[in-house]
């Protein structure tokens, strides 16, 4: 099974200590996902004090901060707020860096190679219709 995902474009955005280098946005649901460093699995997640998401590696590093809302939250405030840490410093990301993210970027083309190839499936047979009762011939003794 595949799952939808979105080629990851280059950019270079600094939030806190964090420098993120490649980001996706879904218009759809209205997300923007900014990655930082070598791709790796998340083992942990996490939110920042404004409810964006966090995934981080089993090192604790930081792989993604996901800002739900986006086109939203720019329309609304003007800007993106991002507090990684509890109690750390908030980094404003202004109109001018956020905007052009906006668009949709594209969908990721699924690598096949290592895809089992559907099992072809028998061809349908058609149903019989029944005849219904009155269509029946009368049986013997009725």
């Amino acid at each position: 099974m595949s799952t939808t995902t979105h080629d990851l474009q280059p950019v270079t955005v600094a939030i806190d200590d964090i420098a993120f280098d490649r980001y996706h946005y879904d218009e759809v649901a209205d997300t923007l996902c900014f990655h930082a460093g070598p791709a790796a699995w998340a083992t942990d997640f996490g939110e920042t004090a404004e409810e964006h998401l966090m995934r981080f590696d089993r090192h604790g590093r930081l792989l993604s901060l996901t800002i739900l809302n986006a086109g939203w939250h720019l329309e609304r405030d003007g800007a993106i707020d991002v507090t990684l840490h509890d109690g750390g410093l908030t980094t404003r990301l202004p109109r001018e860096v956020v905007e052009p993210l906006l668009v949709e970027t594209p969908l990721a083309t699924p690598d096949r190679s290592t895809e089992t190839p559907p099992v072809p499936s028998s061809p349908r047979q058609p149903r019989r219709a029944r005849a219904s009762r009155s269509a029946r011939a009368p049986s013997a003794g009725r």
